[in-house]
């Protein structure tokens, strides 16, 4: 039997920080004729990793393959991805792993050699360790874009896990094609390491045939630059904004309302965030189904993302990991909604009792509750002895 600690970390802190990006459920975009649109960097300049796969009539799956890097480590800049039309993201994911695993955490096997399904989840059946790149635009629009003297440092050997998630809508099987530059600067051209902020807000429920909201924090620890910010939503988003509480008033550094093919804001120069200050950011939905809709990663749930890349990197930012604040919309105080987090904790469907604490929880009392949720959360999953007792009392105080 898995300890609390464990299934806590899979199945809360995954879903809080790790949610895989799902894919629009059109499937009638212009094929960009992959095999021919994105040549690989020139020597010395960078790396191609390249997927084909089969998707068979009416399906909708996600299908992964395992790559390693070479015998050099790699000082990523940038990235570049296409891929055939019927998906709407493409992820490349750093994994833990010193060799290509042959089975999942499960003890499932797999062929380490070749492309395999993971529809049933990434986050939960390997020990993924960050991203190295990703893009919901078919032609475009990737993650990472850091300055010319900024980058990523991939190691040597690093295993790397490709997950593509798609639907074929047609009634013959599709072979699409994905693939990934990683684009390279010399070791010595590095003067500053960058990251990816990939925050994903687990808490989301649109009540069938009705609008809702999902609002998301996260305090930044020390001073970054922001060089590149996206939103992710599924169809039933219909607006998103993305605002910067850095004084007296909110400053809006990113909105749509696009749900695909959405818009990628480069900074150059990049945007500062100083210490001490929050971004947040929203989705809001519109539900015509007779049914609620919960988040999750098929195009029959809901997302509400904020993707980018920065500079210099920070610990835990890239997840927020404990860092983070949720914004309920209800008039249940901070102390009842963190008696309703410890209770949600033990729950048979964790996420889903968490986002009726969240959601229920008076506006003004987000912050408190965030740090105290955030603080059950690291004792839950941390080896080493974590004392709640400050943020609780905060919280209990509210």
């Amino acid at each position: 039997m898995r300890s609390v600690a464990a299934w806590t970390q899979q199945s809360v802190l995954f879903a809080l920080c790790l949610g895989a990006v799902a894919c629009s459920d059109s499937g009638d975009a212009e094929d960009p004729d992959p095999t021919g649109a994105l040549k690989p960097p020139a020597a010395g300049q960078g790396v191609q990793f390249k997927m084909q796969t089969t998707i068979e009539p009416g399906a909708e799956v996600e299908h992964c393959q395992f790559f390693t890097v070479g015998d050099e480590d790699l000082y990523v800049n940038r990235d570049e991805i296409r891929f055939s039309s019927g998906s709407h993201h493409v992820l490349l994911y750093l994994t833990s792993y010193d060799e290509v695993p042959t089975k999942t955490n499960d003890d499932e096997a797999i062929d380490p050699d070749a492309v395999f399904d993971c529809s049933e989840g990434v986050q939960s059946k390997f020990d993924v360790a960050g991203l190295i790149g990703g893009s919901q635009n078919a032609t475009g629009n990737a993650m990472i874009d850091l300055p010319k003297d900024t980058a990523i440092t991939v190691k040597a050997g690093t295993v790397l896990l490709m997950n593509s998630h798609y639907i074929n809508t047609t009634n013959e099987p599709i072979e699409p094609e994905v693939r990934i530059n990683l684009h390279t600067i010399e070791e010595q051209d590095v003067k500053r390491e960058g990251g990816v902020l990939f925050w994903y807000n687990p808490f989301i429920h649109v009540g069938k045939k009705s609008s809702s909201f999902a609002r998301m924090g996260c305090t930044i620890p020390d001073d970054i630059n922001i060089s590149t910010m996206q939103s992710h939503m599924h169809r039933r988003g219909v607006d998103y904004v993305a605002e910067l509480y850095d004084g007296d008033k909110p400053k809006t550094v990113y909105e749509t309302t696009a749900w695909e093919d959405v818009p990628v804001t480069h900074h150059s120069p990049a945007m500062p965030v100083s210490k001490g200050s929050r971004i947040e950011f929203e989705c809001r939905y519109e539900n015509t189904e007779s049914r609620d809709i919960w988040q999750g990663p098929r195009t029959t749930d809901e997302m509400c993302m904020l993707l980018g890349s920065y500079y210099p990197k920070r610990k835990g930012l890239q997840f927020c990991l404990g860092a983070a604040n949720w914004r309920g919309d209800g008039d249940v105080s901070c102390k009842e909604s963190l008696d309703c987090v410890r209770s949600g904790f033990l729950a048979k469907d964790r996420v889903r009792e968490l986002t009726a604490c969240v959601s229920e929880a008076k506006p003004d009392v987000s912050l408190p509750l965030g740090e105290a949720m955030g603080c059950l959360i690291r004792q839950f999953t941390s080896s080493d002895e974590v004392d709640c007792t400050e943020p609780i009392a905060a919280c209990d105080a509210q």
